[in-house]
């Protein structure tokens, strides 16, 4: 007994009719007729009583209808999952982000990989840097999405263990106390390098704290005071509060309220960072993680576009309004 004679079997059935089924099939009647006697004969009992008119259902082919139905239903039911889980849409997925990307570029890249993706589990932990790409190493987690200065930096680090993509580029603000000045314009290095900058600790080799020494010193400055602080959350309120300033990537503009601190651009500050995706070199054919990647070039190509259509002046007018 194969599934098809059960398909067949059930057409016939809802048609009353060889030839409507035929019909209905795409098919001749000879091959139609040979598979439901091939079906009778392997059950061992008629389904059907033909007739001048047609047939109809004995009690037995009523009965293996409603079995029959139930089959195809499952089987139509089990050949959605596979393609679902062949495809990245189904099953379990673990994401570990560097805060910097989980306000502006997160949001877009789970749109993307749940859209059409009911059947897929979805979670998200936020750690520096280092926590994630460990994380990703030791499985952990399944995949991860890191601010650094180098893409290639992580790619020759971890070569044996994880494979990198690049994402997007974010572009370096300074974060200043609500007492800074407002303003639309660009501020320099020099107008805040009297001041203490708190930076994360835990950054990726050439990450922020480096960034901001090479720009001082591109700028002819002496090095900068530089306060280690475990995370960017808790540099904010040592900012509000005037004991420090400190210098983000641009993704920050969604974490942070604009009555908290002032987000300023720098016309001669640190060189863009460079959002990564990280995931295990033996699993980067998983369905899922290739859905992550999807999903990740996705919401880095909206975000593009966003700021080919003015989205980034919009953020910038937004960080500078105080309500």
């Amino acid at each position: 007994m194969e599934l098809r004679q059960l398909r067949y079997f059930s057409v016939v059935a809802r048609m009353g009719s060889f030839s409507r089924a035929a019909a209905e099939l795409y098919m001749t009647q000879p091959p139609l007729s040979a598979a439901i006697a091939q079906l009778e004969s392997d059950l061992g009992s008629r389904l059907l009583t033909r007739t001048s008119r047609g047939v109809t259902l004995t009690a037995t082919g009523a009965e293996v209808l409603r079995l029959a139905e139930r089959a195809l239903v499952q089987e139509r039911e089990l050949r959605r999952r596979i393609a679902a889980i062949e495809s990245g849409r189904s099953g379990t997925l673990e994401i570990s982000c560097t805060p910097t990307l989980s306000g502006a570029f997160l949001p877009r890249m789970l749109q993307e990989l749940t859209s059409d993706s009911a059947d897929l589990d979805v979670s998200v932990h936020e750690a520096d840097p280092l926590t994630v790409i460990e994380a990703v190493i030791s499985q952990k987690t399944d995949a991860g999405l890191v601010a650094t200065s180098s893409t290639e930096d992580i790619r020759t680090l971890y070569h044996e263990s994880i494979a990198v993509d690049f994402i997007a580029t974010l572009e370096m603000i300074a974060v200043l106390p609500p007492s800074y000045e407002q303003g639309d314009g660009p501020i320099r290095l020099s107008e805040i390098a009297h001041l203490e900058f708190a930076v994360p600790g835990r950054s990726m080799r050439d990450g922020i704290r480096v960034g901001l020494l090479y720009a001082f010193e591109r700028a002819g400055l002496p090095p900068p005071r530089i306060r280690d602080v475990p995370s960017m959350q808790e540099a904010i309120p040592l900012i509000t509060a005037g004991l420090y300033v400190s210098i983000m990537p641009e993704s920050v503009r969604s974490l942070i309220h604009p009555d908290r601190v002032v987000l300023r651009r720098i016309a001669d500050g640190p060189r863009p960072l460079e959002a990564s995706a990280v995931y295990r070199a033996d699993r980067q054919d998983m369905p899922t993680i290739r859905r992550f990647r999807e999903a990740a070039f996705a919401a880095a190509a909206e975000r593009d576009e966003g700021v080919e259509h003015g989205e980034r002046d919009e953020h910038d007018e937004r960080g500078h309004t105080r309500s």
